[in-house]
């Protein structure tokens, strides 16, 4: 299928077809799969760590085992002249395991009121406005 050698070349396949392609197990890291027609397409034990699948119709495709790249690792540090707040909570270890391999950032804001800090692991997959109907998630459930 010529558009999934030019995304493996590019990364870019904006509002390309492929549906019912077997896509199994390849890496989709940081790709552009803005408004893609992906559905009925296996996307089994894939890597889709930070891609762009915003508005992409993935209905009944199988994302069984795929990996969306969400850590699930945050940091909140809350202070003023009378208390001070510091939240951090992981809920999943990046990548083989290792803290080592994590794309890091924080935000950290100061005044006379106070200082607020955040810190969050990016990476998930963006899913926003795709259509998911009865597409196979990683867990192995059926979406609605």
């Amino acid at each position: 299928m010529h558009q999934v050698k030019q995304l493996l070349e590019t990364k870019q396949c904006h509002e390309c077809n492929l549906s019912n392609a077997n896509l199994k197990g390849i890496e989709w890291q940081g790709f552009n799969l803005q408004r893609a027609n992906i559905e009925n397409a296996n996307f089994s034990k894939a890597k889709l760590a930070n891609a762009n699948l915003k508005n992409a119709k993935l209905n009944r495709a199988n994302l069984t085992g795929s990996d969306l790249g969400c850590s699930g690792i945050s940091f909140n540090l809350y202070s003023n002249q009378k208390e001070a707040n510091m939240d951090f909570k992981v809920s999943a270890v990046p990548e083989n395991n290792n803290p080592k391999n994590a794309v890091v950032g924080f935000n950290m804001k100061a005044t006379d009121r106070g200082t607020i800090m955040r810190f969050n692991l990016p990476g998930c997959a963006d899913l926003e406005n795709a259509r998911l109907q009865e597409t196979k998630m990683p867990d192995g459930n059926i979406h609605p």
